[in-house]
C-alpha cells in the first residue's frame, strides 16, 4: 500500500513508471467481441456485474460444501533472504488443517496465510456445477475445446477436467511479482473480500525483461519469438513489488497496470503478464488456461527451441490449436456454466451429489465398504497430473484401473 500513498501525494511525477488504472467495464457495456479485441492476450481488464464464484457461497455457508485437509497448500510470505520462491511464496509448515477450520480461524494466525491452489473438485465438488460463466470468457480457452473432440459420453470423457481453484488469503498478504506457469491467461473472481492488484503487460514485460526476468541472456533470446515477445519467462524472486522502494517504479516506460477488485467482478489477465496482489481477508477462484494466441506463441517457440528436427516434440501444441479451431464455432458466446463450456455438462449430476476424496486414500479403500460409501453420494476418484484432475465415479473408474 505504501505505493499508494506516494502517489497520493505527488502522483506519477514522483515516479519514472507510470502506474495507471485496470479498465472497468460493466458486463453488459463491453460486447465479446470489443472484449477480445481489446483486451484478450493485451491487457488486463475487470468486469463488474459477473462472476465466477459457485453460488450464495459465504465463510458461514462454506461446510456445508467443503472438507478435506489443506496443511501442504499453506503458504506464508518468504523473508527477504529467502532466494527462488515463485511469487514469494513459501510453505507454512503446518500440521493437519481442514478448509473449514482454516476458513474459521482467518485473521487469528500470528503472521498472515495464503492457502493456495486449492482443487474444488476434491474439496468442494458440489459447488463446481453452480459457476457460470460471462459470454466474454465461454471459448477463449484451449481447454473449452479438448473434450469436443471426443463424441461419445464414456468414462475417458472429461477425465482431465478444466482448471478451476480456490485461493483464500489473510488480510494484508503480499505476493511479489510473478507469471504463471505455462504461458496460460487467467480469470479470477472475489468470492468474499477484495485483492489490490499490481499487472504489467506481456508485452512492456518483453521491453524490461533483462531488468525484472531471473534468465540469462541466451535463456532471453531462446525464450522470445518473431514478434519480441517472451514466453514462459521467469521472475527475479525475491522481488520488492509494493513499497516505495520497489526498482518497478524507477524503470522509465514501464506501465504498471492497478485496480482493486471485489465481489461481483471478474479480472482477465493475459497470458504471460507479470502480476502480484495485496489481500484482504478473501475468497478468490480462478480459472486459467492458453488461449489461441498463447497456443500459437507456445508452438513458434517449441519449434524455434527444437529446430527442424523436432517436429514430433511440438505436436501436442498442434493439435491443441487444430482442436480449437475445429470446434470453437460450437460454444456459443452466451453465459452458460463453467463445465458446459467445457464440453462437461454430463458431470454436472454426478458432482452436485458428490462427496471427494484424494486419488490415493481411495487406493487403500475395502471393497466390502464400497456400497456404504456409495450409499452417500457417488465417490470422485482424483489423481493429480500438472495442471488437471482426473475424476471419475468409482464403478466406471474399476474396470478403467484394473485394464
Amino acid at each position: 500500500m505504501a505505493a499508494f500513498w506516494t502517489l497520493l501525494l505527488c502522483g506519477n511525477s514522483c515516479l519514472a513508471a507510470e502506474i495507471v488504472p485496470i479498465p472497468r467495464f460493466n458486463v453488459n457495456e463491453l460486447s465479446p467481441e470489443e472484449f477480445d479485441k481489446r483486451y484478450l492476450d493485451k491487457e488486463p481488464v475487470i468486469l463488474t456485474g459477473t462472476s465466477t464464484c459457485p453460488q450464495n457461497l459465504t465463510p458461514e455457508n462454506m461446510a456445508k460444501f467443503c472438507s478435506g485437509n489443506i496443511k501442504g497448500d499453506v503458504k506464508v510470505k518468504m523473508n527477504s533472504t529467502d532466494k527462488g520462491a515463485w511469487a514469494g511464496l513459501k510453505g507454512a509448515g503446518l500440521d493437519n488443517i481442514d478448509i473449514v477450520d482454516f476458513v474459521r480461524s482467518m485473521g487469528s494466525a500470528e503472521e498472515s496465510r495464503y492457502a493456495f491452489d486449492l482443487q474444488m473438485y476434491r474439496l468442494c465438488p458440489s459447488l463446481v456445477p453452480k459457476v457460470d460463466l460471462a459470454p466474454h470468457f465461454t471459448n477463449i480457452f484451449l481447454y473449452q475445446t479438448f473434450e469436443r473432440a471426443r463424441s461419445d459420453w464414456n468414462y475417458q470423457k472429461c477425465l482431465d477436467l478444466p482448471f478451476y481453484n480456490m485461493y483464500l488469503a489473510e488480510e494484508g498478504f503480499e505476493s511479489d511479482l510473478h507469471v504463471d506457469s505455462g504461458h496460460t491467461a487467467f480469470s479470477s473472481s472475489m468470492c468474499w473480500g477484495q485483492k489490490l492488484w499490481r499487472v504489467i503487460t506481456p508485452q512492456n514485460f518483453s521491453a524490461f525483461k533483462k531488468e525484472i526476468s531471473n534468465n540469462s541472456d541466451e535463456e532471453l533470446e531462446n525464450f522470445t519469438i518473431s514478434d519480441g515477445t517472451t514466453i514462459e519467462l521467469g521472475v527475479q524472486s525475491p522481488f520488492d513489488t509494493w513499497s516505495p522502494k520497489s526498482p518497478l517504479l524507477d524503470m522509465e516506460g514501464l506501465v504498471i497496470f492497478e485496480g482493486l477488485t471485489g465481489p461481483g467482478e471478474t479480472l482477465l489477465i493475459p497470458g504471460g503478464a507479470p502480476h502480484a496482489a495485496i489481500t484482504l481477508n478473501s475468497l478468490m477462484v480462478a480459472s486459467n488456461s492458453v488461449t489461441y494466441l498463447g497456443g500459437l506463441q507456445k508452438l513458434e517457440r517449441c519449434k524455434k527451441r527444437t529446430g527442424p528436427n523436432g517436429t514430433n516434440a511440438c505436436k501436442h501444441y498442434k493439435d491443441q490449436l487444430d482442436s480449437y479451431e475445429k470446434f470453437v464455432q460450437q460454444i456459443p458466446r452466451v453465459q452458460q456454466k463453467f463445465l458446459e463450456a467445457a464440453g462437461c455438462k454430463q458431470l454436472i449430476p454426478q458432482l452436485e451429489s458428490a462427496t471427494a476424496t484424494r486419488f490415493d486414500d481411495v487406493i487403500d479403500l475395502d471393497p466390502n465398504k464400497l456400497d456404504e460409501v456409495l450409499s452417500n453420494g457417488p465417490l470422485l476418484l482424483f489423481k493429480l497430473s500438472a495442471n488437471c484432475v482426473h475424476c471419475v465415479t468409482v464403478k466406471n473408474a474399476l474396470p478403467a484401473l484394473s485394464g
